[in-house]
């Protein structure tokens, strides 16, 4: 069976087990198969979002940059192993709420023009969004070939509504899916890898906000009046000579007063800055940078599984169960390019201080307890937040100034009681920050609960929750309470268990 192949199947086993409640270790059996798959990246310049402007559905690619506007490759049958038949192209008009795709052919492929019904794109699986029969009248859907000759082409635009959003790829049924049947020995289809790559679509809404700036210099010249005579002292001398010439000279000198002011003069200088900001930066801040991090390959370092590697664990931790990597492989799923490492690993992770050793983004599941880089990251106060049980509590706590002043506080809403933790009764947190030193940055992100199936509750909850409308998760750490609302003892989707949002925030 093909990696591919293998890889598909897993996926879809692991959303049939969460929605049909299988014991979780019957979950762990069929995730741990997926661990040592790698998902190959695509090649791709700008996804998960496109290039954002418009285009004129018309045969013409003249306004499309071949550079910016590329999105992924094409491969026949969809198959990443197989030839590269075509490349896709894509822009999005926020004003209108218009995606345009153009699909362009390789070198000795052509496309099928003779089977318009061929050539069609496809999101989140729910029909043919438009095709080679949507026609070409100027109004989305809207269809047109390419250096059109006979029954082949080299290649089609078209334009198709699409509201802005998150639209990830879980499986051959999510995400977008760009189809064409083109001639290369013989009739054969093209496809973006696996029939579903992820797309993000942000639109802001226009809104700014102008900053104003006034600096302002005043000079004052002070004027004093010294003619002004406020009083003289005369010195007379009297000079006799023998012939009896009497000679008298007398000096006068006069004093003025050169303090009194009789006036000032004020030069004042004003120079104003206005700069606009645009309200909305979608997907640079907080854990909505997943989606952007995620095409650039993070690691994912969890705890050690079994009880004989206790003796082998980084300094202050202990084994971990399976189900910490559960929720690792979890999100292992959407990475790109993500690859599974336990932290007993010397190569990935220091096993004196736990410090994580891995270049790159890096994804951790699992607690202080039992994760290494986790125990070190929040021992140093490096991430904004850290676990800390206290008066019978389970309490999260956080820095209110820089990360790693130890000006400590504790999250307002973030504790649960031990009376209430149970199997059906779990608080986890989740955080994404800036790994301290890295230029370009690199992140990290974290993810775990009090016990175990809370670790699992938050990558369900972030699986299932945040990455459907990622860009609206802005803040740097979220901690939720998670409710087994059917009491079958472990984490199911939100439709079903209940998943609270107690806390959330970011630092400076």
């Amino acid at each position: 069976m093909s990696s591919k192949k293998m890889y598909e199947i897993t996926v879809k086993s692991v959303r049939k087990l969460l929605e049909t409640k299988i014991m979780i270790s019957v979950i762990m059996l069929a995730i741990l198969s997926m661990a040592s798959l790698a998902y190959i990246p695509l090649s791709a310049a700008t996804p998960p979002q496109p290039t954002y402007g418009t285009a004129t559905v018309d045969g013409d690619i003249s306004e499309w940059n071949l550079a910016e506007d590329f999105f992924s490759n094409m491969y026949r049958a969809a198959d990443i192993t197989k030839q590269l038949e075509s490349m896709v192209y894509l822009r999005y008009d926020c004003d209108i709420g218009t995606l345009y795709v153009l699909v362009l052919v390789n070198t000795g492929v052509t496309i099928k023009a003779d089977d318009p019904a061929g050539q069609f794109v496809k999101v989140d699986g729910d029909g043919v969004r438009v095709n080679g029969l949507s026609g070409d009248d100027g109004n989305p859907p809207d269809f047109a070939f390419v250096g059109l000759s006979g029954t082949t082409a080299q290649g089609w635009e078209a334009s198709f509504e699409l509201a802005a959003g998150l639209y990830p790829s879980v499986d051959d049924q999510t995400g977008l899916n760009v189809h064409a049947q083109v001639n290369h020995d013989g009739s054969q289809t093209s496809a973006v890898p696996d029939r579903g790559i992820d797309l993000a679509i942000v639109c802001c809404d226009g809104s700014t906000t102008t900053v104003t700036t006034t600096d302002t210099t005043t000079d004052t010249t002070t004027f004093t009046d010294c003619t002004t005579t406020i009083g003289t002292t005369t010195e007379t001398s009297t000079d006799t000579t023998t012939e009896t010439t009497t000679e008298t000279t007398t000096d006068t000198t006069t004093f003025t007063d050169c303090t009194t002011t009789i006036g000032t003069t004020t030069e004042t200088t004003t120079e104003t800055t206005t700069e606009t900001e645009t309200d909305c930066i979608p997907g640079t801040t907080g854990i909505s940078l997943f989606g952007t991090i995620r095409c650039e390959g993070p690691n994912v370092i969890v705890g050690g599984t079994s009880e004989v590697d206790l003796w082998r664990k980084p300094v202050g931790t202990r084994f971990a169960f399976f189900i910490d990597a559960t929720g690792a492989t979890l999100l292992m799923g959407l990475c790109e390019d993500g690859k599974l490492y336990w932290d007993i690993d010397s190569s990935i992770v220091d096993q004196t201080t736990g410090m994580s050793l891995a270049s790159g983004h890096e994804i951790m599941s699992g607690g202080p307890v039992v994760n290494g880089p986790v125990k070190y990251y929040e021992g140093s106060k490096l991430a904004p937040l850290y676990y800390k049980p206290i008066s019978g509590k389970a309490t999260f706590w956080t820095t209110q100034g820089t990360v790693g002043t130890g000006d400590d506080a504790q999250v307002s809403g973030a504790e649960l009681s031990f009376t209430e933790l149970s199997i059906h009764k779990d608080m986890f947190m989740v955080e994404l920050f800036q790994k301290p030193g890295t230029d370009p940055a690199e992140y990290a992100m974290i993810i775990y609960g009090v016990e175990g199936r809370g670790t699992l509750a938050g990558a369900v909850w972030f699986y299932t929750v945040v990455i459907p409308d990622l860009y609206s998760y802005t803040d740097d750490y979220y901690v939720v309470k998670w409710t087994d609302t059917n009491l079958n003892g472990h984490p199911d989707l939100p439709t079903t268990d209940d998943y609270t949002v107690v806390a959330s925030g970011s630092l400076p």
